[in-house]
């Protein structure tokens, strides 16, 4: 009786395995649900016709959420896996652009990436286009001949900088804040002895441009009734020329051609032509009357402030990025939430307010500098300002799950008013 109990129990456990190993042959292979992407397939050209290497140029694959699901160095990424989906490849040649720097010019080429579970998706041909803006200035041989040495151009664009001297030949390249930037560049020095200044305004300069500006110089042609004019300055006689200021832009083969709005008017335009009103020239500046140099322009680097950024880390820049070439006279900021901490109420209550003026503080100035937000003389009379306030991003956590809009409000020294908002949608784990 036992030896069949023990026949039977092996038969139940041959059965079984038999069972088993059926189901395990039988069982289908699982999906994939991942498919892979070609990064080392990537072909960058360059929409200005250059000729780089590219091996340390940033790649960064973001999902449709902006979650960063890859990052490396395009000369040491080959294939990424990731998920079934839609993704936003960025490939930049650097990740932190200068304000103004010498041989720094900054491309960027987007692509949209569709991937398919088990697939290879091929990237291919992709076209990197300037961002930031380039300025090289000129000097021609006539011009060299009659000044003094130690002579410079200063360029201004937006928040950047830089002085052009005598034997400066490189490429000076400036962040891009705004569409339509204005330049602005002022030649100082002598001529035997005598001050030489002239200051060139360029309008409407736009990302992807390198606009070359050459100085050159132009006879003083005669008065019919000059003026009599006092005894010149010791150390050079009266100066009979005047500074010629060219505008040019690079095109895609190198070649430096004059902007339209720069050439000189054709025969018949202007002053004695047969034009209407609209041909009459351009009556000189006044000395004492101040020149609009352009409409400020708040920017936040590498994101649209017309919507709401989506803050999931409290350890992030935010810079705001202010240029106002007229010179900010107020600057206002308006804290907008239904967060329950950003009440002017719950505000008052740890002195501050949800209306703060940083041109004019006032008693909340130890308050707003608290918080690392610039004010009064940092704020009043300034071309250029960086709105950072990334140590106030921790705190936000206050508003977790609620949106908090901060309103800035800028006016300038010529009556030009500028609204813009930095939209948070507060989302800290």
């Amino acid at each position: 009786m036992i030896k069949l109990k023990s026949l039977f129990v092996a038969l139940l456990c041959v059965s079984a395995m038999g069972c088993i190993r059926g189901d395990e042959n039988n069982r289908q292979p699982s999906k994939p649900t991942k498919g892979t992407v070609e990064v080392g397939s990537v072909e960058l050209v360059f929409a200005d016709g250059q000729s780089i290497d590219t091996e340390g140029y940033d790649v960064l694959i973001s999902g449709e959420d902006g979650r960063v699901e890859a990052r490396g160095l395009l000369g040491d990424l080959s294939n990424v896996s990731l998920s079934e989906g839609e993704y936003q490849m960025t490939i930049s040649s650097m990740t932190e652009v200068p304000v103004a720097e010498w041989n720094t010019p900054y491309y960027v080429a987007t692509t949209t990436l569709t991937v398919e579970a088990g697939a290879a998706t091929q990237i291919g041909k992709l076209t990197a286009e300037l961002q930031n803006i380039g300025v090289r200035v000129e000097f021609t041989d006539r011009f060299r001949e009659v000044m003094d040495s130690g002579y410079s151009v200063e360029v201004t664009l937006g928040l950047g900088r830089l002085t052009y001297r005598a034997d400066e030949s490189r490429t000076g390249y400036f962040r891009a804040t705004a569409e339509k930037q204005m330049l602005t560049a002022v030649l100082t020095g002598h001529s035997n002895g005598q001050p030489v200044s002239e200051q060139r305004i360029v309008k409407d300069v736009t990302p992807g441009e390198v606009k070359v500006l050459t100085f050159d110089i132009k006879e003083q042609e005669p008065e019919d009734n000059p003026p009599v004019d006092p005894e010149p300055e010791e150390g050079g006689a009266k100066l009979d020329f005047v500074v010629d200021v060219t505008v040019g832009s690079v095109d895609i083969n190198g070649n430096i051609t004059v902007d339209e709005n720069d050439r000189e008017p054709a025969e018949g335009d202007g002053e004695g032509g047969e034009g209407g009103e609209d041909d009459k020239p351009i009556p000189p500046v006044e000395p004492d009357k101040p020149q609009d140099l352009g409409v400020p322009t708040i920017v936040w680097e590498g994101h649209d402030l017309s919507q709401w950024f989506e803050l999931t880390s409290g350890d992030i820049t935010v810079a705001l990025n202010i240029a106002a070439p007229n010179k900010i006279k107020t600057l206002v900021v308006d804290i907008v939430s239904d967060a329950a901490a950003f009440q002017k109420d719950q505000l008052q209550g740890v002195g501050l307010d949800s209306h703060l003026d940083l041109s004019n503080p006032g008693a909340l100035r130890g308050a707003i500098e608290g918080l690392g937000f610039p004010v009064a003389e940092n704020v009043v009379g300034k071309t250029e300002l960086v709105f950072d306030i990334s140590s106030f991003m921790p705190m936000m956590i206050v508003a977790n799950g609620k949106k908090v809009e901060f309103k800035l409000t800028l006016t300038d020294e010529f009556g030009h008013e500028v609204v813009t908002s930095l939209k948070l949608n507060v989302k800290l784990n």
